[in-house]
């Protein structure tokens, strides 16, 4: 009987290290996810403003100013163009969202213009697709 209490002494201390460990992994790992799933809401809801923002620019100011231009923009236009959707962008991000994109790249700014380059030219090609402008 003394040996299994000896035995108990000597297992029992390596039982709560291990017990600690796992609780702790579990812990990291469970932080880890819920950090992920909120940069993935994050950077969903950015993808989603900026589709919104090139799509409303599309329509108020693009094809107005093609419309009276002959079909074509001067490069003026899409720089102000440009900037006033990475204005509207920013307008409707709200302080988490920033935050989380601060995270995930050093550089907000220029993540939120290359998403609206990369959605300009989607909806070029979308709409060259369909038979569009």
């Amino acid at each position: 009987m003394d040996l299994l209490v000896e035995l108990t002494k000597l297992v029992l201390p390596f039982v709560g290290v291990m017990l600690s460990f796992a609780v702790a992994y579990g812990a990291e790992f469970f932080r880890q996810k819920s950090k992920s799933e909120v940069a993935n809401r994050a950077i969903n809801s950015v993808e989603n403003i900026v589709q919104a923002a090139v799509l409303e620019a599309q329509q108020t100011v693009v094809d107005n100013l093609k419309e009276l231009n002959g079909g074509k923009l001067t490069d003026e236009e899409k720089v102000q163009i440009k900037s006033s959707v990475l204005a509207a962008v920013k307008a409707r991000l709200t302080e988490g969202m920033i935050n989380e994109l601060g995270g995930i790249t050093a550089d907000v700014e220029g993540y939120l213009t290359s998403l609206i380059e990369s959605h300009v030219h989607i909806h070029k090609e979308f709409r060259g697709v369909i038979g569009g402008k």
